[in-house]
């Protein structure tokens, strides 16, 4: 099974957002159907109160994680349903905050060859064998979760079953799983860190990545007047109301060039509520306004008035670049070691994850995706009183920002 990084990171993110069931098998020889007490193999943690396999010791033979039947088996680690079934939703929540909509809606489209349904039960899959190795990984570094952590992760677990103790037992977990995922999942965060501290790129690359890095760093201080060119419900004005627009524009630009103060004039004229109450000023970076705003505020030297009124999808802006902020270097190269130190450690766990033993059972190829939102129970309508085809429709609906500049 082929993982791709921004698929395991799709993953990853639902696995810090949930919980699974661990427990520990203390014999080797135990029935994959079997039930295990967590009281009884937890000495080793380091909070008594929150009880987990995790956070313990080295997993592997002998091991078994959650209940009901055998779905797969990781480092010779068994893996029961009720484990994989918390991963399961993690997996396929993190899908659905990512495309906006229930799983059962999309299980079937195809995404790189397979369904979605699929890849969320592989990245289930993969996430288990994440923190598996984590654990391990986490054992041989000596790292261990505090009592503050382990106490966090209890306070957080009881909140997320208050909230959403229905959906944990349609999906088939319980408290106990969010708290193993959880300890699972910070252990995972550990080791990460650990890892990207043993990394430093070298001069020669921290150089070379600053220079890239400068404009997106670079900021600019601008005051502009917006004359809009669009109604209250966002729909363009008539040519002709357009060209009384950018006669007024005009008329603005050529007092402001004979000394009148464009901040007060914005505060007069504006119609950007983002900034008519403060002068009509921005301090913004690339990437943050329209183009051609950005463009006009950047190319313009310091204290310039822009020529002539800049249009944009918003209306007519006059405009002054006030100052330009120049990128600050020692923040770009701390910025780019802790993301080299993070991507570094980052291929390291996926070298773990790529080099896991997964094998799975009859029962995992059974596992279907649990929809959040229950069928119809009854038809609204008989099918012969149904006229015409049915259409599926999907609409995605933008929400403007109040303030006209921002993208």
């Amino acid at each position: 099974m082929k993982l791709t990084k921004k698929v395991l990171a799709i993953a990853l993110a639902g696995v810090l957002s949930l919980g699974a069931f661990v427990a520990c098998d203390s014999e080797a020889n135990e029935t994959t159907n079997s039930k295990v007490s967590v009281t009884e193999i937890v000495e080793g943690t380091t909070n008594k109160d929150v009880k987990s396999a995790f956070n313990n010791d080295i997993m592997g033979q002998g091991v078994t994680l959650g209940e009901n039947e055998l779905i797969a088996t990781i480092n010779d680690v068994k893996i029961n349903e009720s484990i994989y079934r918390a991963y399961l939703w993690s997996a396929q929540s993190a899908f659905e905050m990512q495309l906006g909509m229930d799983m059962g809606m999309m299980k079937d489209m195809e995404l790189e060859g397979q369904t979605i349904g699929d890849i969320a039960k592989d990245n289930a899959l993969k996430s288990v064998a994440l923190a598996i190795i984590t654990n391990n990984k986490a054992n041989e570094m000596g790292i261990k979760l505090t009592d503050e952590q382990l106490n966090t992760i209890e306070t957080d677990a009881s909140t997320f079953m208050d909230i959403n103790g229905e959906i944990a037992q349609l999906h088939g977990f319980n408290k106990q799983d969010v708290i193993d995922l959880l300890i699972g999942a910070e252990l995972s965060n550990e080791v990460q860190k650990a890892i990207s501290e043993t990394y430093m790129p070298d001069e020669t690359e921290i150089e070379t990545e600053i220079e890239l890095a400068k404009p997106s760093y670079e900021t600019v201080t601008a005051r502009h007047i917006l004359i809009t060119t669009m109604d209250d419900q966002g729909a363009p004005l008539s040519e002709e109301t357009k060209a009384e627009k950018l006669e007024l524009a005009n008329s603005l630009l050529d007092r402001i060039k004979a000394g009148e103060d464009i901040g007060v004039l914005a505060a007069e004229y504006s119609q950007d509520p983002g900034s008519s109450n403060n002068n009509g000023e921005y301090t913004f970076g690339r990437g943050e306004m329209v183009p051609e705003f950005e463009a006009a505020a950047f190319d313009n030297e310091d204290g310039a008035i822009w020529a002539e009124p800049v249009e944009t999808s918003y209306g007519y802006h006059i405009g002054q670049t006030i100052a330009h902020q120049e990128a600050d270097e020692e923040q770009i190269k701390k910025d780019y070691i802790a993301y080299a130190q993070m991507n570094f450690a980052g291929e390291e766990i996926m070298s773990f994850v790529d080099q896991a033993n997964i094998e799975t059972t009859t029962a995992y190829d059974d596992i279907e995706i649990i929809s959040s939102i229950p069928e119809p129970a009854f038809e609204l309508m008989p099918e012969e009183n149904v006229v015409g085809e049915s259409e599926e429709i999907t609409e995605v609906a933008e929400v403007e920002n109040n303030e006209v500049i921002n993208e």
